[in-house]
């Protein structure tokens, strides 16, 4: 079995896959990683039926020796229709997700924007099109907000259903209090490892860090331990003084990072306003117009 997070940017899909490797370990199964990658360089089988249809999948016994979890926000691929596929993702009005992403990434400029919500909402109405036995379509309020219902579908989904007990004490863990606890003690014991950069130094890359309840903190990263950076894809992988990766990823126009611990990110867990405060009365018409299919699929009026 594969469990794979198909979730659309900003919607909750890491507290999902989250959760669902806590229903696994609580079974006691170990699971093992897989990611895009591992699903591009595989051939697929056609099977074409009488009526013009078509079914997509992996080769026979392929994936099936051990429970597996990936995911990636927004990719697809056909095989998901079929075994050994267990796919969820969480419908949500798109606007509110770009909203709170243009929050995320400090006001990336509209036309970023734009280009994103057409993703989305394309990618969103491939998931809409998977059969309800490989696909698990949560709801953004019904099981994200009120978590405990997107445990319990999550588990069930998966086949490792789990007592009323689990599901209360796994909302709990994973739900916005609990995430922003644990990446507040995350970042903290992150800051004492960093703590050496701190002092001016030659040859190295300054980062300012935006940390939680809107402070911000700068660090001179020696360049020999930067592993990988990419200003356009804004992310970097750093080796830190205590020898353990990092991960950053960029706030687009105020050249300030977020650190990255398991999914999350630091400073920024999510929110709910109103997303037409995110955006003028222009913008607001062009968004609606770009994911307004996927609102109708979803039964959302526009």
């Amino acid at each position: 079995m594969i469990v794979w997070r198909g979730a659309l940017a900003r919607t909750g899909g890491t507290v999902c896959i989250r959760i669902v490797e806590a229903v696994l370990a609580h079974h006691g199964v170990t699971p093992r990683r897989i990611t895009t990658d591992d699903l591009r360089g595989c051939r697929v089988q056609v099977i074409r039926h009488a009526d013009g249809g078509r079914t997509v999948r992996l080769p026979p016994g392929m994936f099936e020796d051990a429970v597996y979890v990936g995911g990636s926000d927004g990719f697809f691929h056909p095989v998901f229709a079929a075994p050994p596929f267990r796919v969820f993702y969480i419908r949500r009005d798109l606007r509110h997700a770009l909203a709170s992403y243009k929050r995320l990434m400090r006001n990336p400029d509209f036309d970023t924007l734009l280009r994103l919500a057409r993703d989305l909402a394309r990618k969103g109405r491939h998931m809409e099109g998977l059969p309800d036995e490989r696909c698990l379509k949560l709801a953004y309020e019904a099981d994200i907000l009120n978590l405990a219902s997107g445990v319990r579908r999550l588990a069930d989904f998966i086949g490792h259903p789990v007592d009323a007990a689990t599901v209360a004490a796994l909302a709990e863990r994973y739900d916005r209090t609990g995430v922003r606890q644990y990446l507040a003690r995350l970042e903290q014991q992150a800051r004492k490892v960093l703590a050496p950069w701190r002092a001016p130094a030659a040859d190295t890359k300054v980062v300012t860090l935006a940390l939680e309840n809107g402070r911000e903190e700068t660090l001179y990263v020696p360049r020999p331990a930067v592993i990988e950076s990419s200003e356009r894809l804004g992310r970097m992988l750093v080796r830190r003084p205590d020898g353990a990766e990092q991960r950053l990823w960029a706030n687009a126009g105020s050249r300030t990072w977020r650190l990255g611990f398991e999914g999350f990110q630091s400073g920024f867990i999510g929110d709910d306003g109103d997303w037409r405060d995110a955006f003028t009365g222009d913008e607001q018409a062009r968004l609606t117009e770009a994911v307004a299919p996927y609102l109708e699929a979803i039964g959302i009026t526009p």
